[in-house]
């Protein structure tokens, strides 16, 4: 019996220090692992060059630094044969485009310039005096300016290269009054644009930059000015600093700085423009119904009345990633029956309005102001005014407010319509806004609905029968005057949320 006891609390024990044991170790599993390394994700390059020379094995010169056709003593039957070489540089495909663009009007002489183009191959035979040998007539210079899609097109792949024979000719028949006469006002340039080719390949197919398009860099205003008359792109690099002004078409015939109209180009990206005239208009955009137009990536100062001025009916403007800073004027105006204009990331500093533009229209004291009927959307962004930072005018308007900081004395004001259909709606979801509510009156009397958003400063001004409906957002005020019903503002430490009931 007693030996019984003594195996028994023997194995009680070493029961015990198994589980002590096993508690300060750790199980063991069939385990592995493989590791991919290296793994790459590189930009490719698209690069193009192009070069000319005077003769086919001749010494050929950057064609960004000279001028490929440079004679002023141009007479009936003149001929000027050159050949460029168009080079994949990079390590992408691309398509190219050749254009002539003639730096202002092209005059009459374009009409007796014919154009001789082809490709250098197996079998070329070079121009001579009696023969083109195997150039072809393409047309007239004035055929191939016209071309709004080009002179000439092209595709290369890496490492790929083409030469060509360009030769102009002036007609024998030109007569007299052909004489003295010039292609543009200074001059015309050769333009090779080039952008993705549906080539390399993704996990799908080649089609993920079928839809690329061509875009033109340029560098100072009058390369602007000469790029917005060809349809396209623009990419603006460098510093802009305007010192003359066009008038406006089709408007008030006001002078303006820039004009940037959806009819020529698809969008303008990129650049610093100072706007020095005290003009009515610094940029103007007009897009019409069907159109669309995209501003992005600009810094803009401005002495005139209305830095960013938008004619927009039944089109879509996008402005994305814009600082304004307007010295003496307003900041940004769309306008426009039935077009869309919305603003992402717009950084605008209405700092003054200059005297003598207050006598004319004292409420251009405003960071953003629309009307006619506009549908205007602010997404995100800044926007500082002197007296408003958004303003519906009296003509009517649709504004949406999702995000953004807005300051200013009046921080939204929306008119009534005493003529005229339209009516001055606007909706906030967020944002956050310093300064008051002003809501006039009017036949149509406009109507604010706040959703959301942080208001400082708060208070509002609601005359005749304008509408403020708040069910939402925070107030360092009490708004319960205006809170729709089956809402409630509650207060806590000094501020007030709007929430359901």
């Amino acid at each position: 019996m007693k030996n019984t006891k003594r195996a028994l609390l023997l194995s009680v024990v070493s029961m015990f220090l198994c589980v002590v044991m096993l508690a300060s170790t750790t199980f063991a599993w069939f385990t592995d692992s493989v590791e991919s390394t290296g793994n790459i994700i590189k930009t490719g390059t698209l690069e193009v060059e192009m070069t000319y020379s005077d003769a086919l094995n001749g010494t050929y010169a950057d064609a960004s630094t000279g001028k490929i056709f440079n004679y002023n003593l141009w007479e009936p039957g003149y001929t000027d044969v050159k050949y460029i070489k168009i080079e994949n540089k990079g390590d992408l495909a691309f398509k190219y485009m050749l254009s002539i663009i003639p730096e202002g009007d092209a005059s009459i002489l374009a009409n007796v310039i014919d154009v001789y183009f082809t490709e250098v191959g197996n079998g070329f035979t070079a121009p001579t005096r009696s023969s083109m040998g195997s150039a072809v007539k393409v047309g007239t210079l004035a055929d191939m300016i016209a071309e709004a899609d080009g002179a000439a097109h092209g595709q290369l792949l890496k490492t790929e290269a083409i030469t060509a024979c360009i030769a102009l000719k002036m007609q024998e028949s030109a007569g007299n009054e052909y004489q003295n006469l010039t292609i543009g006002n200074t001059g015309f340039r050769v333009q090779l644009l080039a952008t993705q080719l549906t080539y390399e390949e993704d996990s799908f197919d080649e089609n993920y930059d079928v839809d690329s398009e061509f875009a033109v860099t340029v560098t100072n205003g009058n390369d602007l000015r000469s790029a917005l008359d060809n349809n396209g792109n623009i990419i603006v690099n460098g510093e802009m600093n305007v010192t003359d002004t066009v008038d406006v078409p089709s408007w008030t015939n006001a002078p303006a700085e820039y004009i940037v109209d959806a009819t020529w180009v698809d969008s303008v990206t990129g650049g610093t423009y100072i706007l020095d005239q005290a003009s009515r208009y610094g940029m103007v955009a007009r897009v019409s119904a069907g159109e669309t137009l995209s501003l992005s990536n600009m810094n803009i100062t401005a002495n005139s009345q209305w830095p960013l001025y938008f004619s927009n009916y039944g089109g879509e403007l996008s402005v994305t990633d814009v600082k304004v800073t307007a010295a003496n004027g307003a900041g940004i105006y769309p306008y426009g029956t039935n077009g869309t204009t919305t603003l992402n990331n717009i950084n605008v500093n209405q700092e003054r309005l200059d005297p003598a533009y207050a006598s004319a229209t004292p409420w251009a004291a405003t960071a953003v102001a629309t009307s006619n009927g506009h549908n205007l959307i602010i997404n995100s962004g800044t926007y500082v005014g002197s007296k408003w930072a958004v303003y519906g005018y009296n003509s009517g308007s649709n504004i949406t407010i999702n995000g953004g900081t807005f300051k200013a004395p009046k921080v939204i004001q929306l008119d009534g319509v005493w003529s005229g259909s339209n009516t001055s709606i606007a909706t906030i979801n967020g944002g956050d806004f310093d300064g008051a509510i002003v809501l006039d009156w009017g036949d149509n009397a406009p109507e604010l609905y706040i959703k959301g958003g942080n208001f400082t400063n708060f208070s509002a001004t609601v005359n005749g029968a304008a509408k403020l409906v708040i069910t939402g957002g925070t107030f360092d005020a009490d708004p319960s005057a205006y809170v729709a019903t089956g809402y409630v503002a509650n207060e806590s430490n000094g501020v007030w949320t709007v929430t359901v009931e």
